[in-house]
């Protein structure tokens, strides 16, 4: 038995040490403690059982059960660089979706392997053999609960941080599967709105106005994809070559930067839902329920598309003009996103012919950039009418594991794709800023930037931040809001004190005046004065809070701040409830 246990330990440590290499972290050792525990835990078990066929077969199936769930940790792991997520647990019924050739041999390897080792699992340990295994897995236990956070010691914590690397896969998993048990069988309905309320914020601008005779400005809101502030020149020195024109923005002497600004929710689905309508969207893209992966105006988008939110183009209607350009098809379910927040006029990439008044060059099935930005360029050169407008857009070229277009710009000898799309983007909104402040629109526009949500740690991107003492590897991080407005006197710089996306529609509502409307938005203008020591972020089921300035998993908030921070969590879980019956705005 000896041999069998040697032999599953060199095995499954063997395929985290293939994980962690293809991810590249460097924590191999992660989990030795969380396999001595399974691997002896089970020995010492099986030992004791050697007069019971039963249940020493149920302890191979168990076993078995172990082996496969630890190979699946891996695989992701190598993929994304951090454990199954709650997301995706709560998606294993479209794990089809993944069964190309290479993952179907793949699997076929992990079942061989874990029959193999479960069905060759016999025979006893010797009464010195059963001291030593026992005494190993007791050792143990403490120490896979000290790296898991369990249990506190600050000298276990910095061994852990520094050689382990965090969380053991299986008992992340096991957390995981509890926690999505306990919220499926979660169900409350709501008979009322408690979302809703008749203001929007409660204090006034605390900036003076610079041009009195501009009531109703025009905006123009970009979300870039996946761009977090830290790799932005004029918010980290270190990047100033890769995005002088985001900069020219930034430093224009209109232009406000806001620091310490969080995405609060992620990915592009919530992020430009969430963002629209201040709220906590349950549903995102390409995931059970989600927008995606049903034709256009059928099944679960349709259903989505039917919900009632207050949003950012629905208040402005009435005054304004509200457009909004996707690169994206119009069969894209993004297009039917967009029509449920109340957009008037969307262009997607089936009008690009004609407001380029040339063929666009697609790039993963979306338009450029480059494209995105000249068709800004032309739609408001063609503009005739004094309505004010609302344009917001979407630009796709910085998305995670893809690299600039044949014709794109890249950043130096191009060896880092996450800087040759940042830099191309950059490029390509240079262009336009250097248009736009020789228009007519330079005097009564805002201009907002910002992203949908932060970069997401894929390997191009954590080979530039994984040592930023401030970073840790989750889909959250300080984005962009840059805030060019030519009406108010607002300051070089404003600290929005780990504020986050929930607060930019009532920010922007603060800036337009607009106010006393119903609404449902959850979040408050970053200009007003806020006493919350927590901000809540989510994603479906995951939650995180900010707390002094720090990302925190949930079971990681500190005692002072955990009332606050599970208070939130309920109100963003009624919030999902009330989507649910529709009940979040009239």
């Amino acid at each position: 038995m000896v041999k069998n246990i040697g032999i599953s330990f060199a095995i499954l440590w063997g395929s985290w040490g293939i994980a962690e290499y293809i991810y590249g972290q460097g924590h191999f050792l992660n989990p030795i403690f969380e396999l001595m525990v399974g691997i002896f835990g089970f020995s010492v078990t099986f030992s004791a059982l050697k007069n019971c066929k039963v249940l020493r077969g149920l302890l191979k199936a168990l076993f078995g059960i172990f082996v496969f769930a630890y190979f699946a940790e891996c695989v992701y792991y190598s993929q994304t660089g951090e454990w199954i997520s709650t997301l995706a647990l709560e998606n294993i019924d479209q794990l089809y979706l993944l069964l190309t050739p290479e993952y179907v041999l793949l699997l076929l390897l992990i079942l061989m392997v874990t029959f193999l080792l479960a069905y060759k699992w016999s025979g006893k340990l010797s009464a010195r053999g059963l001291v030593l295994i026992g005494f190993l897995f007791l050792v143990s236990i403490p120490c896979v609960l000290v790296q898991n956070g369990v249990i506190k010691s600050h000298f276990g914590d910095k061994i852990n941080q520094v050689y382990l690397g965090g969380r053991t896969p299986l008992y992340d998993f096991n957390k995981k599967i509890v926690g999505c048990i306990k919220l499926s069988f979660r169900e409350r309905k709501i008979a009322s709105y408690p979302f809703e309320k008749k203001y929007i914020y409660q204090s006034p601008l605390p900036f003076s106005v610079r041009n009195k005779s501009i009531s109703n400005p025009n905006i123009i809101l970009i979300f870039t994809e996946g761009t977090s502030a830290r790799l932005i020149g004029c918010y980290n020195k270190k990047y100033q070559a890769v995005t002088p024109n985001i900069d020219k923005l930034a430093n224009n002497e209109h232009s406000m930067k806001v620091i310490n600004y969080f995405n609060h929710t992620c990915a592009t689905f919530r992020g430009t839902h969430g963002q629209l309508s201040s709220c906590f969207p349950r549903s995102g893209g390409w995931e059970k329920g989600g927008w995606q992966g049903v034709k256009t105006g059928t099944g679960m988008a349709k259903k989505l598309s039917q919900r009632s939110y207050q949003t950012l183009p629905k208040l402005l209607n009435a005054n304004y003009d509200t457009i909004f350009l996707s690169p994206h098809m119009k069969k894209d379910a993004y297009t039917e996103l967009l029509n449920m927040l109340g957009f008037a006029n969307i262009y997607t990439r089936d009008d690009a012919d004609k407001i380029l008044m040339t063929k666009p060059m697609y790039y993963h099935e979306s338009l450029s950039d480059s494209d995105m930005y000249k068709e800004l360029e032309n739609l408001l050169d063609a503009r005739q009418v004094d309505k004010p407008f609302f344009l917001a857009m979407y630009t796709f070229g910085t998305h995670t594991n893809i690299d600039v277009p044949s014709n794109g710009e890249k950043f130096g000898i191009g060896k880092n794709e996450t800087l040759n799309t940042l830099h191309n983007v950059d490029s390509a909104f240079g262009k336009f800023w250097n248009h736009f402040v020789h228009s007519k629109y330079r005097d009564n526009t805002i201009v907002i930037f910002t992203a949908d949500h932060c970069h997401y740690h894929d390997k191009s991107f954590l080979s530039l931040v994984s040592q930023d003492s401030d970073y840790i590897k989750v889909f959250y991080d300080k984005i962009p809001l840059i805030i060019y407005d030519p009406v108010h006197k607002l300051p070089r710089e404003f600290d929005a004190k780990n504020r986050s996306s929930l607060d930019l529609t009532p920010t922007i509502c603060q800036l337009l005046g607009v106010n006393n409307v119903k609404n449902s938005f959850c979040g408050t203008s970053i200009f007003e004065h806020n006493d919350s020591k927590v901000t809540l972020l989510a994603n479906g089921f995951a939650f995180y809070g900010i707390c002094d300035g720090k990302i925190k998993s949930e079971d990681s908030i500190p005692k002072a701040y955990k009332d606050e921070f599970l208070s939130k969590k309920e109100k963003a879980l009624l919030f999902y409830d009330c989507e649910k019956c529709n009940h979040v705005f009239h």
